[in-house]
């Protein structure tokens, strides 16, 4: 009866000291900024990102110390699958909350298309296919017609049928959709 009594006080004891150790490992991982080598760095999620393939991603680029503690805070916080596809920019000095929060706010990187009054149709085409590193150019090789066409407008020219205004748009939107868009304003 001893031995049994001593042996549960035993594994009771290293039990809590146990829990102990990870409570404390949890925590200093809550306080631990995540380590970028510049001061933001770009993340991207994809498409059906998981917080795992999310976390892992992270813990390979050396951002995170442990993938397993970014995955559970998902989990304790009930956001595992509240994580959003898009550009992220992670700056230096934020938290492990903070990352899983811009994940989760959807709040992605925007890049800006400013159409200026005076702006011809042709300019507009042609200032976007010069943004071939950011935005999907489709209409750059067209006529004018057939991007009126997919674009939308029913009018006979399309001068001064985009509305002057700065827009901002995801990586990968195409010049289609910018210029719907600026249309649609008018």
């Amino acid at each position: 009866m001893k031995n049994i009594f001593a042996t549960l006080l035993i594994l009771g004891l290293g039990g809590a000291v146990a829990a102990w150790v990870g409570w404390q490992w949890y925590q200093g991982f809550l306080a631990e900024p995540v380590a970028l080598e510049s001061e933001q760095e770009l993340f991207t999620v994809p498409e059906g990102a998981t917080i795992r393939t999310v976390a892992h991603a992270m813990a390979d680029r050396r951002w995170l110390s442990s993938r397993f503690l970014f995955t559970l805070l998902a989990y304790q916080t009930k956001q595992q699958n509240a994580i959003k596809a898009g550009e992220y920019a992670i700056k230096q000095g934020m938290l492990p909350k903070d990352v899983l929060g811009l994940l989760t706010s959807g709040k992605s990187v925007q890049f800006a298309v400013t159409m200026i009054p005076g702006m011809t149709f042709r300019d507009a085409v042609e200032a976007l296919a010069k943004r071939g590193d950011v935005f999907q150019i489709e209409l750059a090789d067209l006529g004018d017609d057939e991007i009126m066409q997919r674009v939308g407008i029913e009018e006979a020219h399309p001068e001064g049928l985009l509305f002057p205004d700065t827009y901002l748009f995801d990586r990968g939107t195409s010049d289609t959709e910018i210029l719907k868009r600026a249309y649609r304003r008018l």
